[in-house]
């Protein structure tokens, strides 16, 4: 008898304690969904809410030498020509007649911030670097000179929604690149909720296309020195 009733109170206890633990297990399920469900909300609300640029003015002054040169920007890159680069002193080589502003041609964006978030960082990526990088105008003599090699420019001014930046991008008559099918620029993008966005620009073309979100880890994953990007290219 007491055998029995000692079998009975083990069989309620292991019974209570699978059942709990059951209905512990479809909780855990249940609010892994809600998370994942709530992840997916958040994130379309985001990209519902992105900070994007639109193309609103487009100068093409690309065979006509010296039009647009003067014009004043917000953003004045040239994209050099590297004739070669030195892998050991991490430095390039570059044709002397390139840096002549005389002979240079330019394309003009003047992008508009049609999202729905305020831009606090931008920043120009060339992605074409075996054979080109960018200096700012101003400086562009000097820093090829040099031998410096740059993939990188900053533009540190918010951008708010409905707010334009204007970038002009500078070549030498006879070193025009475009690339065919893939963007030869990143502009990539903080916002004021700090998440982060890609948004490829198909330079010189009149051609942008739509932003979308990175992972921190992948946008700063371009901010890498010359040096990494060099050895990265197996020169």
């Amino acid at each position: 008898m007491s055998e029995n009733i000692i079998c009975t109170i083990i069989g309620a206890i292991i019974g209570s304690v699978a059942t709990g633990f059951i209905t512990w297990l479809l909780n855990i399920r249940k609010e892994r969904k809600e998370d994942v469900k709530e992840r997916q909300y958040e994130r379309k609300k985001r990209f519902e809410n992105r900070p994007e640029f639109d193309i609103v003015d487009y100068k093409d002054y690309l065979f006509r030498v010296g039009y647009g040169i003067k014009l004043k920007c917000d953003i004045e890159l040239f994209i050099a020509h590297i004739e070669e680069i030195d892998k050991v002193n991490y430095v390039g080589r570059f044709r002397e007649e390139d840096l002549n502003p005389k002979e240079w041609c330019c394309v003009i964006y003047t992008l508009k911030n049609t999202g729905k978030t305020d831009i606090v960082r931008l920043s120009l990526i060339s992605t074409y670097k075996r054979d080109t990088c960018i200096f700012t105008c101003a400086n562009a003599k000097k820093l090829a000179n040099m031998g410096l090699i740059s993939y990188l420019e900053f533009y540190d001014k918010k951008i708010r929604v409905g707010e334009t930046v204007t970038i002009k991008l500078c070549y030498h008559k006879d070193r025009r690149v475009t690339g065919t099918f893939s963007a030869m620029m990143l502009i990539a993008l903080e916002d004021y909720n700090k998440h982060y966005w890609y948004q490829p620009l198909f330079i010189p073309q009149n051609k942008i296309d739509s932003s979308h979100e990175v992972e921190v880890g992948e946008y700063f994953s371009n901010f890498k020195s010359a040096s990494e990007w060099i050895e990265k290219l197996n020169l």
